[in-house]
């Protein structure tokens, strides 16, 4: 809530949470196990064949684990702490780009950046039926249109799985790589007569 000047109050109800998280640390490490992968052969290659390539390497997977359930749990008083489900490299090369799509099958969803000069990477919202011009690009007042964020090695960025995302065409001149995440439940999960028991 904030009271604006007037004595209005101004209330954000059902929030689109983006967490930027540091991991400046793994920068090297994750870059070292991205050169060493073997990439789809499908399309482009634009992704890693292994889909669960951080199970080989627990030492990263946990201190990708223990920060963002840190900050899950901090923030929305989860019962239950989150695992990795999925985790991937995608690389897109020069000219290309990444459709606009969002993830299924899971929760909360996660990108990492471990080089310099990556196209951002921008999350969608639909526009209403009408749609009335807003002059402001302030993220915390735009209830529908594109909101960019810089893709910055070593940080995260962690947002609900639901929320469509892109990027733009790749005019860098090299490969752009990232470490995307799913990430679900631990344990049982029960409310009322509903419940599972996410393993």
């Amino acid at each position: 809530m904030k009271k604006l000047e007037d004595g209005t109050l101004q209330f954000s109800i059902f929030p689109t949470i983006i967490h930027v998280l540091d991991f400046s640390d793994l920068v090297n490490d994750v870059e070292k196990i991205c050169n060493g992968i073997e990439w789809t052969k499908l399309g482009e290659g634009n992704q890693s064949a292994d889909l669960q390539i951080l199970e080989s390497h627990p030492e990263i997977k946990e201190k990708f684990t223990n920060k963002v359930n840190e900050t899950l749990v901090s923030q929305f008083k989860y019962v239950n702490p989150f695992q990795i489900i999925t985790s991937w490299f995608t690389r897109t090369k020069p000219e290309a780009n990444i459709n606009k799509h969002s993830h299924t099958n899971s929760i909360w969803s996660s990108v990492y950046y471990f080089h310099d000069d990556c196209n951002p990477l921008s999350f969608h919202k639909n526009f209403p039926l009408i749609n009335v011009p807003m002059d402001t690009d302030d993220p915390d007042l735009m209830m529908y249109g594109d909101v960019t964020f810089p893709a910055i090695s070593g940080k995260m960025l962690l947002f609900p799985s639901y929320l469509d995302h892109s990027v733009a065409e790749n005019m860098t001149g090299k490969y752009r790589y990232s470490l995307a995440m799913n990430w679900m439940p631990h344990g049982i999960c029960q409310i009322g007569d509903s419940g599972y028991n996410y393993q």
